[in-house]
């Protein structure tokens, strides 16, 4: 009789290793593939050059090898699908793979179409978001909702996703408070080649002080992974019942709270804010009911936030209160560019700012005049200094006399026949800098690679004096509007955004960044990003999958009374998604992100399939 009990409990754990085994490229994708940051020097094709501010390489720590992984991940998943499929034969029926399907098939339509095909399957240096990625999200989504079933099957796909955030929330707030285990040489022998350990107290990887990436690349994905990670344990905490359990979810908030404020993401303080409002909405009843628990981990918060405001020396503070002066920006109370216009016509070069109006001219024997709005002549003086990047040259530093024009500072460079301007009032005290070149034919602006640009005018839609909303995003986002006219059905290829933004914008980019050599690569907006790379009606397909997946949820959750598993984490996902998708506004999608918010929609579908079903069958009964 023992033998026959070890026997059959031998079986069972057998079974459940099998049945784990399936799930594992999915727990690797979403707990592991964070983490992943090794560098990888990748020689550019020509054409990129033009779309790149570094030299001939890319030098990616943090998105190529997330991408390599991602996809042997989904290869070894759909193997082991396969195997599933052939031994069950249990293939769910639901109406959610006609918008995968969809977004799919016009992934690979707008990748074959591509006029640059080569970024559309691999994706743009840096990103890594092409067309095997993209397709990599959707067919995991897919095993997912499929393969993940049980209590057992819930609990080993979240348990891994939070000892991943716990491990990178610990790491993050170390890099806060000026601990970054990659600005040590330890940290740095960890993610460089071997070849490169000889040299590398020669290396600078440029991470940034005191602000929380962790292996996410940006501090802004960061915000997109908390706004998700946060929302999730503060549904956890208002849910659970068992005390253990709950103070543990509650110290889980904690860390993915102060990792949330420590990325400093503003997006991802406004996804966060969403899922705050539906978490009350959704949970009002229980939260009045555990209302001192609710009180208890809001004075914590207050606790944190002070902690590492002071240790910010009051930044975060600032940092919050900026979100109201982009909300007076958006709505045309706020501070604005004072640059309002540049012109070139040959040999005259007009600046217009909110102020006055500056003409230089090139004169016949190629000296520069200034003259004032009204035309008069603005008297200036010359003072020659050496060259300090060329022996036996020499640079003019250009005054000009008259106070109205104190803020332009002009240098001229006569071997190179270089003038650069600095104008200290852009907005604020920030400072504008911009270098033209005199031709024989006049004026033109230079660029990045010190290419020679005439200026044109770029069509835009809305955001006029906006531009700098959201942290240059108006700009960004009135430049990327007039894409959509050649998107309708096919995009221009995933992750080929960079190539068919407007770069010669440089007007516009002097008026939000202050400087023509930055070169804009994603559209700081999820769902213009769909759009444009894959096409509106790819768009429509995500938008139809997610909002389904949400009015399901609503109606599910709305009348749960929360007591097994599937309602608690299903209703924390439903809030965890939320805070996602309002990030998406401000926020792309990225490798290092992306593959938490498909594989947490498949369970969240898995689980309303399971919920629904189990409620028409209460309803028959």
């Amino acid at each position: 009789m023992i033998n026959f009990r070890l026997e059959g409990s031998t079986l069972k754990g057998i079974k459940r290793i099998k049945n784990y085994l399936y799930l594992i490229p999915i727990a690797f994708m979403i707990s592991i593939i964070p983490f992943i940051v090794y560098l990888k020097k990748i020689h550019l094709q020509k054409f990129l050059l033009r779309y790149w501010t570094g030299a001939k390489f890319n030098w990616d720590y943090f998105s190529y090898y997330k991408m390599v992984w991602i996809l042997i991940s989904t290869i070894i998943a759909i193997i082991l699908f396969v195997i599933y499929l052939l031994k069950r034969n249990n293939l769910k029926n639901t109406y959610y793979y006609i918008p995968l399907g969809v977004y799919a098939l016009f992934i690979i339509l707008s990748s074959l179409l591509s006029e640059y095909q080569s970024v559309a399957f691999l994706g743009f240096p840096d990103r890594y978001e092409g067309m095997f990625t993209l397709l990599s999200y959707l067919i995991i989504t897919f095993i997912t909702i499929n393969l993940v079933n049980t209590k057992k099957d819930i609990k080993f796909i979240i348990g891994s996703l939070l000892v991943s955030a716990f491990v990178l929330s610990i790491l993050g707030i170390f890099q806060y408070f000026g601990l970054d285990l990659f600005r040590t040489m330890k940290g740095l022998l960890l993610i460089l080649p071997q070849e490169l350990h000889t040299v590398v107290d020669t290396i600078d990887a440029k991470f940034p002080l005191y602000t929380i990436y962790a292996t996410l690349y940006n501090p802004n994905y960061v915000g997109s992974y908390t706004s998700i990670l946060f929302s999730f344990s503060l549904g956890l905490y208002v849910l659970i019942k068992d005390r253990q359990h709950k103070l543990l979810s509650g110290v889980f908030s904690l860390l993915m709270f102060a990792t949330w404020l420590g990325s400093r993401s503003r997006a991802g303080i406004v996804g966060g804010f969403f899922a705050i409002i539906l978490l009350f909405v959704l949970l009002h009843k229980r939260i009045i009911k555990e209302y001192k628990y609710i009180l208890g981990i809001i004075c914590c918060f207050i606790i944190v936030f002070s902690i590492m405001n002071y240790a910010a020396n009051g930044d975060l503070g600032s940092e919050l209160l900026s979100l109201g002066r982009e909300t007076e920006l958006a709505f045309g109370e706020g501070e604005v560019s004072n640059l309002k216009d540049i012109k070139i016509n040959g040999k005259e070069l007009s600046i217009v700012t909110e102020t006055e109006k500056l003409n230089v001219v090139v004169m016949k024997n190629d000296n520069l005049e200034f003259y004032n709005r009204a035309g008069e002549k603005i008297l200036d003086s010359y003072t020659k200094y050496p060259d300090p990047y060329e022996s036996n040259q020499y640079v003019n530093i250009i005054e000009l006399n008259d106070k109205q024009y104190k803020n332009y500072h002009f240098v001229y460079v006569p071997n190179k026949d270089l003038l650069h301007l600095e104008y200290d009032k852009l907005f604020g005290n920030r400072r504008m800098k911009v270098n033209f070149k005199v031709t024989p034919t006049g004026f033109r602006v230079m660029g990045i690679k010190k290419h020679l640009y005439k200026l044109k005018e770029v069509e835009y839609w809305g955001f006029e004096n906006k531009e700098r909303l959201a942290s240059g995003r108006g700009f960004i986002w009135s430049r990327s509007l007039p894409l959509l006219k050649n998107s309708f059905i096919t995009g221009y290829g995933p992750d080929t955004y960079a190539l068919y933004f407007p770069q010669n914008d440089f007007v516009g980019k002097l008026k939000t960044f202050g400087s023509t050599l930055k070169i804009v690569d994603k559209p700081h907006n999820l769902y213009l990003q769909i759009a444009i790379n894959t096409g509106i009606i790819s768009l429509l397909a995500f938008l139809s999958l997610v909002i389904s997946y949400f009015f399901s949820s609503i109606k599910i959750y709305s009348f749960s009374n929360f007591d097994n598993i599937h309602e608690i984490i299903g209703a924390s996902i439903l809030i965890a998604l939320t805070g996602y998708l309002m990030t998406a506004f401000f926020n792309d999608s990225v490798v290092s992100v992306a593959p938490i918010f498909w594989i947490l929609l498949g369970i969240g579908i898995s689980i309303n399939l399971k919920l629904k079903k189990s409620n028409d069958q209460d309803l028959m009964t």
